[in-house]
């Protein structure tokens, strides 16, 4: 900052803010919230929290619907819809569409964008450490998003499905499981 000449300046400090985002997805990788205790937790606020940080960046659609407490790792899911949300962002198009729907004995929570979609021989690829959707669009990412967002569903028992949705665009479906009601005697 304190360098004369200032474009040269401004290139090292994107240089280095790009090297911190690097080492909080490695750090964010490796610290996979297994840590963490599950507790009782309204999914609707998470992805209020999620919608409100990406509000500036883009438009995103979010109607909550009425849903049971899911015990679940609060930070570690609310990294997980960041995650998502934050690769809808970069590499589809808005409004972003973000849900969360009861189920028996789940709770869905989807994640749609409104882009081109992905080469459907490329999404097992995806859930990949490493392995980013579109490298020759940005050099942004380690590829680490989507395996993070993976090891925390599979932290929470739950299961992840990509695929192109039928009107267009990138659908991500978690289904994160609900405990049984205890049986009446």
């Amino acid at each position: 900052e304190m360098m004369a000449d200032k474009d040269l300046a401004e290139g090292m400090i994107l240089d280095v803010q790009d090297m911190d985002a690097i080492l909080e997805q490695f750090i964010s990788f490796m610290r996979d919230g297994s840590e963490e205790h599950s507790e009782p937790t309204d999914i609707n606020q998470i992805l209020s929290e999620v919608v409100a940080q990406f509000a500036s960046q883009t438009e995103v659609v979010f109607h909550p619907e009425p849903l049971p407490e899911a015990p679940v790792k609060r930070l570690a899911i609310k990294r997980m819809v960041g995650n998502l949300v934050n690769n809808a962002l970069r590499y589809g198009q808005g409004p972003i569409e973000l849900a969360a729907t009861p189920g028996r004995h789940e709770i869905r929570i989807s994640i749609r964008d409104h882009g081109p979609g992905v080469d459907e021989s490329r999404i097992p690829d995806l859930l990949q450490p490493f392995v980013r959707g579109d490298s020759a669009r940005t050099t942004q990412g380690t590829g680490l998003g989507l395996a993070i967002v993976t090891r925390i569903v599979t932290l929470h028992r739950g299961s992840l499905e990509l695929r192109n949705h039928p009107e267009g665009g990138l659908e991500v479906v978690v289904r994160l499981p609900l405990p049984e009601p205890p049986a009446v005697a």
